[in-house]
């Protein structure tokens, strides 16, 4: 599913009257948001503030863009702080924000207990309030997120994942969100915010349940029931069966739909809801009809395997007989690469930030080629 951001983002600069209340985003594109202990960029190694890859020496599992970025501070400890915000009459709030770290030469950890991010906020001028902490957990280890939620222990990888955070408020009428930057002293040490926002009633947003089908199908069924059910707003449901034309005028509550389906055939259905055309939520499921064939390269890679497949945990592997580099693509079912990368036997390929669905794996070593389907759940 997409990350909510995306969706606020996309009600913001739309003329969706919705019953949510976004009361800041920030996205890092040049106009400063906050205050701070004092902004800098020495190196491409060394800065602490809004920045891109362009001048930043990091590799992201993704495009280059704007963030604001924290690295080899040259002062501990740092700040940024998002003054006096208006919370009136808001007693739902989520602060969403998207992190992601660059890893050392070699994909090595490099953040040491002493580092840390702590993200505190006051109601009305009150005692600060830790609503989570970004730390190491020992010498050279991983960044992980410390809170009192299940974001809790989740680690910090160089794919910008979302993390959502409630906030419970009553009466007040302010609030002031600081983050504190310790340590990140050396220079594999670094953090990347790409944005972050703070929103009323964004539970509000639709989310879709697909309850069935859980299993694949033999041969002559012709139809399979997909059933969803909807909670939070939405006026409007799609389907779209392997990315065809939608199905459109459906329950916006939720039903149970019969898609036509062929012999030996995979399928990814689609379900979005929309807000006065605005798309605004979404989920899919895959299942085989039969036993869907795709076809191999003549020249197959001896010992070719993909695993774990389906994928679950936003990774997989590649092992074949012989130890060489093997240049990888993976295509989604409208034939759009989402990524091209090398790499060598039995290492990790992060896909934690693609949706589920089917995708297929293309694969070439020393001249010969392999194809295969990847689930993604």
């Amino acid at each position: 599913m997409k990350k909510k951001y995306l969706y606020l983002t996309a009600l913001l600069f739309s003329t969706v009257t919705f019953s949510q209340s976004i009361i800041l985003i920030d996205e890092f594109d040049g106009t400063q948001e906050y205050s701070t202990s004092g902004e800098y960029i020495t190196s491409s190694t060394q800065y602490f503030g809004m920045t891109t890859e362009t001048y930043a020496d990091v590799e992201l599992m993704a495009t280059d863009f704007p963030f604001f970025g924290a690295r080899q501070l040259s002062a501990s400890p740092a700040t940024i702080t998002y003054n006096d915000l208006d919370i009136t009459g808001k007693t739902n709030l989520t602060f969403a924000i998207g992190i992601a770290e660059d890893k050392g030469p070699g994909a090595t950890e490099d953040w040491d207990a002493d580092d840390s991010i702590v993200i505190e906020y006051r109601l009305d001028n009150g005692a600060w309030t830790t609503l989570f902490s970004i730390a190491g957990t020992g010498t050279d280890t991983a960044p992980q997120i410390s809170s009192s939620d299940s974001n809790n222990g989740v680690q910090i990888t160089n794919n910008v994942n979302e993390f959502d955070f409630g906030i419970t408020t009553t009466t007040e009428t302010e609030i002031d969100i600081r983050f504190t930057f310790t340590g990140l002293s050396d220079a594999e040490e670094d953090i990347v915010f790409e944005y972050l926002a703070l929103v009323d009633n964004i539970d509000l947003l639709p989310e879709i349940t697909i309850s069935a089908p859980t299993t694949n199908f033999s041969n002559g069924v012709g139809t399979v029931d997909v059933t969803y059910t909807v909670a939070g707003n939405a006026d409007s449901i799609d389907i779209i069966v392997n990315g065809g034309t939608p199905i459109t005028g459906n329950n916006v509550n939720g039903d149970t739909v019969s898609i036509p389906v062929s012999d030996d055939t995979a399928y990814e259905v689609v379900i979005l809801a929309y807000i006065n055309g605005q798309e605004v939520g979404d989920n899919d499921v895959y299942f085989e009809v039969g036993t869907p064939q795709l076809s191999v390269a003549k020249d197959e890679i001896e010992g070719f395997s993909v695993y774990p497949n389906p994928v679950s945990n936003g990774e997989f592997f590649i092992s074949t007989r012989e130890n060489s580099v093997k240049n990888i693509g993976l295509y989604d079912v409208m034939g759009k690469m989402v990524l091209s990368k090398s790499i060598r036997n039995k290492e990790s390929v992060d896909i934690s930030n693609l949706n589920s669905g089917l995708y297929i794996l293309k694969a070439e070593e020393n001249g010969k080629k392999a194809i295969s389907k990847l689930i993604v759940n």
